[in-house]
C-alpha cells in the first residue's frame, strides 16, 4: 500500500523534527550510496486484547515491561511492519511496539532512514535490545523525510544476528513511484539465512507487481533457507502472487496460498477494507502459523510468526 505521502505530508522542517531525526543519528553506520548500511559489529488477537499469547507465541505473553526486564529477544521470532511512514508516530512510538514482541528479524516498510536509526537508537538505550540494521533505499525522499532524514525512504531490516552480506534493488518498473527489494544474510538456529524485504507497487498496478515479482524471484534464484518479508499490496489469490507459490514459497500462515482456506486472516489495509496485504513467505522452513495485532501507529496490521526451532 502507498501512504499517500503527498496528501499527509508535514512541512520540511517539521517533519524532521516530528521523525525525531537528530543530527547525531542521520544515517546508518557505512550507508552505501544506494541508501544501504553495513552490518553493525493462524491465531489473531482482536483489538483491544492486549498480549494475551496465540498459536505463534508458544504460550508466552509478550510486554514492553517484560521486554525491557528481559533485555532480550524472542528467538526465531519473525516480524513485518509497514510503518505508514510519514505518519503521525514518533521512534518512540516504533520502539515500544517492537519492543512489546522482541523479533530476532524484523523487516519494516515506508520507512524513512533517519527515523528508523533513531528508533534502533531507542530500542537499546531504552530496551536494552541490540539490532544490526541494514537500509534499502526506495526513494529519495526529502519532503516527506525531512531535510536532515537523510533523504532516503524504503525498507529496513533488523536482525539481532550479526549481518554478514546485504544489497538493495530498485525494480526496472516501480509504478506509479520508485520501489525496490533489499536482502541481508544472517543467522536463525545456528545457520545460516537469507532474508528479503519489499514493498511492491500500489494495489490497482497488478501487472507492474507481476514484474517485479519476477525480478525477485530471480534474485532469490536456488536458495533453499529463504524468508521474504513485505507489503504485496495483493491477496494470496492475486494471479502476480502465483509466481512465489509455484517457486515453492509458503506464507508462514499454512491457510494463506495460492488457494487461501478459511482461517486466512485479512491483514494490512485493515483499515478500512481488510485485504491480506503483508506476508512472511518461508522457503525451507516449516510454516507454524501467525499472529496478527492491530497497530494504533500504522494502517497496516503487524504480522509475526515464532518458528519452531
Amino acid at each position: 500500500m502507498t501512504a499517500l505521502r503527498a496528501r499527509l505530508a508535514r512541512p520540511l522542517i517539521a517533519g524532521a523534527a516530528a521523525a525525531g531525526l537528530l543530527a547525531g543519528g542521520l544515517a546508518l553506520a557505512g550507508a552505501a550510496p544506494d541508501g544501504t548500511a553495513a552490518a553493525s559489529p493462524s491465531v489473531t488477537a482482536a483489538p483491544g486484547t492486549g498480549d494475551a499469547p496465540g498459536a505463534g507465541d508458544r504460550g508466552e505473553p509478550v510486554t514492553a515491561v517484560a521486554a525491557q526486564n528481559r533485555a532480550t529477544v524472542y528467538p526465531g521470532r519473525i516480524m513485518t511492519w509497514n510503518l505508514y511512514a510519514p505518519g503521525s508516530a514518533e521512534p518512540e512510538d516504533y520502539a515500544k511496539e517492537i519492543a512489546a514482541y522482541r523479533p530476532q528479524v524484523l523487516g519494516v516498510q515506508e520507512g524513512c532512514r533517519g527515523a528508523v536509526q533513531k528508533t534502533v537508537e531507542i530500542l537499546k538505550a531504552k530496551y536494552n535490545l541490540n539490532y544490526n540494521v541494514a537500509y534499502g533505499t526506495a526513494l529519495n525522499d526529502r519532503a516527506n523525510c525531512g531535510f536532515w532524514g537523510g533523504n532516503a525512504y524504503g525498507q529496513a531490516i533488523l536482525s539481532a544476528a550479526p549481518i554478514t552480506d546485504q544489497g538493495n534493488r530498485l525494480y526496472p518498473d516501480g509504478g506509479s513511484e520508485n520501489r525496490a527489494y533489499m536482502w541481508v544474510t544472517t543467522v536463525l538456529d545456528g545457520k545460516p539465512v537469507r532474508v528479503y524485504d519489499t514493498h511492491l507497487a500500489e494495489a490497482d498496478q497488478s501487472k507492474v507487481r507481476a514484474k517485479q515479482v519476477e525480478h525477485l524471484l530471480k534474485a532469490i534464484g536456488t536458495q533453499q533457507r529463504v524468508i521474504v518479508l513485505g507489503d504485496l499490496n495483493s491477496r494470496p489469490q492475486g494471479p502476480e502472487l502465483a509466481a512465489l507459490w509455484n517457486a515453492g514459497l509458503r506464507d508462514a500462515d499454512p491457510a494463506c496460498g495460492k488457494v487461501p482456506q478459511a482461517g486466512c486472516h485479512p491483514t494490512a489495509d485493515a483499515r478500512p477494507s481488510n485485504k491480506k496485504f503483508d506476508y512472511i513467505l518461508l522457503r525451507g522452513i516449516n510454516p507454524p502459523g501467525v499472529t496478527v495485532r492491530d497497530s494504533v501507529h500504522s494502517d497496516h496490521d503487524i504480522v509475526y510468526t515464532t518458528l519452531d526451532l
